[in-house]
């Protein structure tokens, strides 16, 4: 069996990514209008009024925190990768991706979990928000802001790999 190649997450994207859709709700409870939005939330989630009105529903729902919590643990079971790191990964010759997360155990996932942050996200990545549980105006806020200038999530790692692959 070939050794997969080794994909480490970068800590500041993930980091990001999470504290945006946590805060979201907090941070826009007190909007009325899409003009009360500073320009940095309205870019990153492209929120309509009727979505506006949706997510400062959840201000002080917990439901919003855990399907957060299960977005984020999806995501890191979908890895997002750079054009680059995507055509690498499809190129070797090795079925899976060993993906690391801190330090936790690693997941292996079959490569074709890789999704190209350059690529058509749209539909892969709705159906991680919906299996998250987020539903109508807030699966669409969610998908927004996950498919508005997505950033990869795990980068390769070379000296990894090769140490892995030196010991198989």
């Amino acid at each position: 069996m070939l050794t997969p190649g080794v994909y480490t997450i970068d800590q500041s994207v993930r980091l990001e990514l999470e504290s945006s859709l946590r805060a979201a709700p907090a941070a826009l409870a007190a909007a009325e209008t899409l003009d009360d939005v500073t320009d940095d939330i309205r870019a990153a989630f492209r929120l309509t009024l009727e979505q506006l009105d949706a997510i400062r529903t959840q201000a002080e729902a917990h439901t919003w925190a855990s399907q957060v919590t299960a977005l984020m643990s999806s995501l890191v079971e979908r890895p997002l990768l750079s054009s680059d790191e995507f055509q690498r990964a499809l190129e070797d010759p090795a079925p899976r991706l060993d993906l690391r997360v801190g330090d936790e155990e690693p997941i292996t996932v079959v490569k074709s979990r890789a999704l190209n942050v350059e690529g058509d996200l749209d539909e892969p990545l709705r159906r991680l928000v919906r299996g998250a549980g987020f539903r109508g105006d807030l699966l669409e806020v969610v998908l927004q802001r996950l498919t508005t200038s997505p950033k990869p999530m795990f980068v390769f790692d070379r000296g990894a790999t090769e140490t892995k692959r030196a010991e198989a």
